[in-house]
This record gives structure tokens, C-alpha cells and sequence, in this order.
């Protein structure tokens, strides 16, 4: 197990067998970066398991909720005043 900065850890090449994420990469600043690091660290045939947020600016509930959209909204504010990505899920097939 291997415990840092997720947005500047560096692993060795080939060194994992698997890696997890679940609802980190969408709080760093540059996740594109951290998820190429992460993915030159796995070994040949490693697995890397990554659940993030995807299209977060689409969740509502069913019957609507005003209250709820504003909640939802305010999320979204915080998270782009913090270099977040609400949609990152979304960007890695670009990755």
C-alpha cells in the first residue's frame, strides 16, 4: 500500500498488480497527469478499478426538488472554485 499526494505521486514503473480509486481523481488539480502516472505504474496485464463522478451536473430526483437543484448547484460552484471536474468520468476516454 503507497499513501501521498495523489497529484504528485510518482510510483515505479510496473509496480502494481492492481489500483483502485474511487472519488479521488475529480479533486485533482491535474487528474489527466495522475491517471497517466498511475497507469505507467501498473504491471502488464494490472488492472486499474476507477469509480468517479460522471456528468454529476445531471443528477436529479424524480419527483424534482428545487431544494435539491440548489444543493446540487452549490456543489458544482465549490467544486469548480476548486480545480474539480464534476464530469471526470466522462474525460477518460480522451485520457
Amino acid at each position: 500500500i503507497a499513501r501521498a499526494d495523489v497529484g504528485a505521486l510518482e510510483l515505479p514503473d510496473a509496480s502494481f498488480d492492481a489500483i483502485y480509486s474511487r472519488w479521488v481523481l475529480c479533486w485533482v488539480e491535474r487528474p489527466a497527469e495522475a491517471f497517466a502516472r498511475a497507469a505507467r505504474a501498473l504491471a502488464p496485464g494490472g488492472v486499474f478499478a476507477l469509480q468517479d463522478y460522471f456528468n454529476y451536473r445531471a443528477m436529479t430526483l424524480a419527483p424534482r426538488s428545487p431544494a435539491f437543484d440548489r444543493l446540487r448547484e452549490a456543489i458544482l460552484a465549490k467544486w469548480r472554485s476548486t480545480a474539480g471536474d464534476d464530469d471526470l468520468a466522462g474525460n477518460l476516454p480522451d485520457w
